[in-house]
């Protein structure tokens, strides 16, 4: 508990002067900050009334944002570890999910320093309006889960899913194709990386909640067909 206080309060402490710089930001709206913040609001309150099953967002942050509850919109600890593996020669994400949801929202995704700043400014600013489940909803309600011969695939209404019946292993499957999205043509490649992730998602989900079948015949045969037709839909 004693760590769990420190962690939160570093973070807040690390995050408050970006707080500041980001309200600063918007009363001049400066490089358009105000017109996205109010966008990113607007989709969020849209997805407001949503209620999604636990086990998508269990999922979601244990797979892109484990320490989500901890930090004010974006991860200074994960934005280090990602700076130190650049200069090693890896590549590794430290997108929040809060920060994933505005890049959806503003449609943004050059590779450049200024708009990574602009990104976590307006991750910042957000997260201390909105609540944390109201973010990743309205992120998983918008986000890009891949492609069949109809066009974009985006996640349906609540109304139009049975999610009383969803499992973690089918909450594993929708958030793997965050990181792969299904293509129109299932190549072995991408199926190899999708049942990779899905794996790698099942162990952390399962030392986290010990709510997944540790049999491995099981996850190594779990590649779903069935996504396109009952968890998705073309809007």
């Amino acid at each position: 508990m004693a760590k769990r206080t420190v962690l939160k309060l570093g973070y807040f402490i690390a995050t408050f002067p970006l707080l500041l710089i980001s309200k600063l930001v918007f009363l001049f709206n400066w490089w358009g900050f105000k017109d996205d913040s109010i966008k990113c609001l607007a989709v969020a309150s849209k997805h407001d009334g949503i209620s999604l099953p636990k086990e998508l967002l269990v999922t979601l942050e244990l797979a892109e944002d484990h320490r989500n509850k901890f930090h004010f919109g974006i991860d200074q600890i994960a934005l280090f570890r990602a700076l130190f593996s650049t200069l090693k020669g890896s590549v590794q994400g430290a997108s929040t999910i809060e920060q994933q949801f505005v890049r959806v929202v503003i449609n943004k995704y050059e590779r450049t320093l200024k708009r990574k700043i602009f990104e976590q400014l307006l991750a910042v600013y957000i997260s201390s309006i909105l609540t944390k489940e109201n973010i990743a909803t309205a992120y998983l309600c918008i986000a890009y889960y891949g492609q069949n011969e109809q066009g974009t695939l985006r996640l349906k209404n609540t109304t139009d899913i049975a999610f009383s019946k969803l499992k973690y292993l089918d909450a594993i499957a929708i958030i793997s194709r965050l990181k792969y999205p299904e293509p129109s043509q299932k190549s072995y490649q991408w199926l190899t990386k999708f049942e990779r992730r899905n794996k790698h998602l099942a162990v952390r989900v399962n030392t986290a909640n010990k709510l997944i079948n540790k049999d491995k015949k099981q996850l190594a045969v779990f590649v779903p067909q069935h996504f396109s037709q009952q968890f998705f839909a073309h809007y």
